[in-house]
């Protein structure tokens, strides 16, 4: 399958860049979808203070509340938001493990 050990080395350093490349471009989406979440929170109250009409006024109020509590996030099963805080944890959890690794090959 592999002519010598420098094309298996090769192979797995592209699949890591590519992994590394997808979790960035995932982690800056997740914080893309925040961002959205928190601009859409700041219209509704901006629009609460400038519409007249109490109907509409307890409407958005109604949908401001669901929106704060239901805010639109990218997570892990509930368990983790995938955002840009999320890079400097894999980068430390990384460090710690290559550490490691090092020190048991000693």
């Amino acid at each position: 399958m592999y002519n010598t050990q420098t094309e298996f080395v090769i192979e797995n350093v592209w699949y890591f860049v590519l992994v590394v490349i997808l979790t960035i471009v995932i982690a800056i989406s997740g914080d893309i979808i925040e961002n959205s979440g928190y601009k859409i929170i700041k219209l509704l109250h901006m629009l609460q203070l400038t519409i007249e009409d109490e109907f509409l006024k307890q409407q958005l109020s109604e949908f401001s509340v669901l929106v704060v509590e239901l805010r639109p996030s990218l997570s892990v099963c509930g368990y983790l938001d995938v955002n840009r805080r999320l890079l400097p944890m894999l980068m430390s959890s990384f460090t710690a493990y290559v550490i490691i690794l090092i020190q048991l090959k000693q």
